[in-house]
């Protein structure tokens, strides 16, 4: 299982990149724009094609979006950076959770369960567990693949989980099918 997610979090990281990457892009080129419009502007207004009053009141505008622009870029590249960095905390977490909860303390051991599981019932004798999110994905993946190979007969390989695990997406980075 851990294998499958290490797999899984490598093939998503790839394309989390691209996406983040493209956008990246995208937002420097708006902020060319902006730039050169204001370049072409202070020509303009040297020119005296232009008011005063006019060029100021343009340069704080194209300003301020090319600030607004500025933070989406470091939005992107914070994302890109966090996206492993928490898929990496929850790997650690997932491939130690039991010994952790083992050496803990009662209170930790709670807040461990609360980490894992939100609303969890007990009726007739059966715990139903209610998992957080990622740990739900996980859950119900395994499942999934369970559930198949019981029905097929046969193992599959990590390439197959993966499609349960992180389904195909479109040019507009949404899941297709």
């Amino acid at each position: 299982m851990l294998e499958w997610v290490i797999s899984a979090l490598k093939s998503g990281h790839e394309d989390e990149k691209r996406y983040h990457n493209e956008m990246i892009a995208s937002l420097q080129r708006e902020y060319a724009r902006l730039q050169h419009r204001l370049d072409q502007m202070y020509v303009d207004k040297l020119d005296g094609k232009i008011s005063q009053e006019f060029y100021d009141q343009k340069s704080t505008e194209w300003r301020n979006e090319q600030d607004a622009v500025q933070r989406k870029i470091e939005n992107h590249k914070n994302a890109n950076r966090s996206y492993i960095d928490e898929g990496i905390r929850i790997l650690e977490l997932s491939n130690r959770a039991w010994e952790l909860y083992e050496k803990q303390e009662m209170a930790e051991k709670r807040r461990l369960l609360d980490f894992v599981f939100s609303n969890s019932t007990w009726a007739g004798g059966k715990l139903s567990p209610n998992y957080k999110k990622p740990f739900d994905l996980i859950s119900e993946a395994v499942k999934m693949q369970a559930e198949e190979e019981k029905r097929t007969g046969k193992k599959f390989d990590k390439t197959a989980q993966n499609e349960n695990w992180l389904p195909r997406v479109d040019s507009n980075h949404e899941p297709t099918g």
